[in-house]
């Protein structure tokens, strides 16, 4: 792994580093949880998949368009983790427009069981609410409109069962909601029901 790095946070062998890579010429951060061994885990981007390495990859607006073009986000991501050893099928990325440099980390713990979550957020133009808000991303061909992530990965050293897996998911996406509304973070719309720039 010769990518220059920044060590997030480790416990019981389980490491996260941010990893400061390029990809054709242009600087792209991924954060890079080390497992230690396949897990079972949940992914929204993946489904359930057993991998070792779990990770975000922050990629600037110049790689937005390609990014979301047919087969490429594989193709970028599997080079990345060739560069730090990471095999293809052996890690679950999320993706983000939010800088890696910005990530939050947050820990607890209750008697032996821990858990940590690492957050991203971009929430200049996703901050709707299912229901109340319309959607303002719109897919056609593969090509996608307005984009934006509030992401989180959680990782415990308890053993979660698929249900709980999935409450989990749950939980995070209405704390989530529950953070923004605290927040008051809201998102201007026009007429047709789009973020205003």
């Amino acid at each position: 792994m010769g990518a220059a790095f920044r060590d997030v946070w480790s416990r019981d062998g389980v490491t996260a580093r941010v990893y400061y890579q390029s990809y054709g010429g242009v600087g792209v951060k991924t954060l890079l949880i080390d497992l230690q061994s396949r897990r079972r885990i949940l992914s929204t981007m993946h489904g359930m998949v057993n991998v070792r390495f779990v990770c975000n990859n922050y990629a600037p607006p110049d790689l937005w368009c390609a990014l979301h073009s047919q087969g490429f986000r594989e193709r970028y991501l599997d080079a990345l983790m060739s560069q730090l050893g990471v095999s293809p099928g052996d890690y679950a990325c999320l993706g983000t427009g939010v800088d890696m440099d910005d990530l939050a980390v947050v820990s607890e713990e209750y008697r032996d069981v821990w858990v940590v979550a690492f957050t991203t957020a971009g929430v200049e133009s996703n901050a709707l609410r299912t229901g109340i808000d319309r959607a303002s991303t719109y897919e056609v061909d593969g090509r996608f409109e307005r984009l934006g992530t509030i992401n989180v990965i959680l990782i415990t050293n308890a053993s979660l069962t698929d249900a709980a897996m999935a409450r989990a998911v749950m939980t995070i996406t209405e704390a989530k909601v529950a953070r923004r509304e605290w927040w008051d973070v809201v998102v201007e719309l026009r007429g047709d029901g789009r973020p205003k720039a």
